[in-house]
Order: C-alpha cells, then structure tokens, then sequence
C-alpha cells in the first residue's frame, strides 16, 4: 500500500518538477532568441538605412556639383 502510494507521490512531484523545469528553459530560450532577433534585425535596419542615407547624399552631393558647373 505505501509503495503505491509512494509511487504516485513520486510520479506527480516528477511531474511538477517536469513542468518547472520546462517553463524555466522555455521562459530563457524565449528571451535569447528574442534578444538574438532583435539584434539581428536592428542590424540588418541600420545597414539598410546607412545604404539609403549615403546614395542620397551623394546624389545630393553630385546635384550640388552639378549646379556649381
């Protein structure tokens, strides 16, 4: 009787722990992956950005020399 009983204990604390444990390293991997992306995309933004700033101001460099002529 008390193996029964001490078995169904130990599966059910099994359990909880389980499920402590996997809400624990989901929570972690939900953050690094979310802060990896982020920085990812961020970066890949500033290179797009610094790309479109440049072509136009050289594109207003080259009209202002233009104009100069």
């Amino acid at each position: 009787m008390q193996s029964k009983l001490i078995k169904k204990i130990d599966k059910q604390l099994d359990a909880q722990l389980n499920e402590q444990i996997y809400g624990q390293l989901s929570r972690q991997l939900d953050k690094q992956l979310y802060r990896q992306l982020n920085e990812e995309l961020r970066g890949q933004l500033y290179e797009q950005l610094y790309r479109r700033l440049g072509s136009r101001v050289t594109e207003q460099l080259l009209m202002s020399n233009l104009q100069i002529n």
